[in-house]
């Protein structure tokens, strides 16, 4: 008797559950889940240093042209939602340059805080902060093999191998 209760209860469980999913999906963008990002992560996060969801996410936006990706993050960038922030001035940095260095302008007079995930560590940041770390090259990309690797098409002097933030 108590085997087909618990039966029917994880039934009726599941059955509510998977109904609440499926209206529930909607269809989301690079650009929307950076918008909504909750941690600024470039490189291996987590035990297994997987890339993060917004390292693929920006990964992306950079695959298209320019003249497509600088409007997102000039958006990201114009969001109340720091780490958005960070994603847009790292990605501006790897599409034209000039822009960057004006919006790095802004984000050095930011008292704003950015969680920063680094390997297994989240921590809060100052976006001032990271804006000099993103300007200097410090962010590495997973290590994947180098054609995955984020780039610099006009590395400077000060970038790493080309493959930093």
């Amino acid at each position: 008797m108590f085997a087909r209760w618990s039966l029917s209860c994880c039934m009726t469980l599941l059955l509510l559950c998977s109904t609440c999913d499926a209206s529930d999906k909607t269809f989301s963008t690079p650009e929307s889940r950076l918008l909504e990002i909750r941690e600024f992560a470039i490189g291996g996060v987590g035990y297994g240093l997987a890339i993060s969801q917004g390292e693929l996410d920006l990964k992306s936006l950079l695959a298209l042209p320019a003249f497509r990706s600088a409007p997102v993050f000039e958006k990201l960038f114009a969001s109340e939602n720091p780490q958005a922030k960070a994603y847009g001035l790292a990605g501006m940095r790897l599409v034209n340059r000039a822009r960057f260095k004006e919006m790095l302008a802004i984000a050095l007079k930011s008292n704003e805080q950015v969680e920063v995930w680094r390997g297994c560590v989240v921590s809060g940041e100052q976006l001032r902060g990271v804006a000099e770390q993103i300007d200097k090259g410090e962010f590495r990309s997973s290590s994947k093999p180098s054609s995955e690797n984020l780039s610099f098409k006009n590395s400077s002097p000060t970038s790493k191998a080309g493959k930093g933030f």
